[in-house]
């Protein structure tokens, strides 16, 4: 991971980089993006211990579940 010297430029550089690759990927597969959501919970759920700036319940409440349950959502309107 590169170090990271002025935000603001950074992410903006970043943000175009992935727009330029959307652009050249063009829409992607629902199988694609169904694996994608997967990938995201299991990423959520093994790195859950990361997410804990503040008590496991809570931080699991405020944090985690509402990205879980987005994950969910999405899926169910395939």
């Amino acid at each position: 991971m590169e170090h990271i010297s002025n935000p603001q430029t950074d992410i903006t550089e970043i943000l175009s980089r992935q727009k330029e690759a959307v652009r050249k990927e063009g829409l992607t597969s629902l199988a694609t993006r169904l694996d994608r959501l997967d990938r995201l919970k299991r990423m959520i759920y093994q790195y859950r211990e990361d997410f804990t700036c503040r008590s496991e319940s809570l931080s699991l409440m405020a944090d985690l579940l509402p990205i879980i349950e987005g994950v969910r959502h999405a899926k169910s309107l395939t």
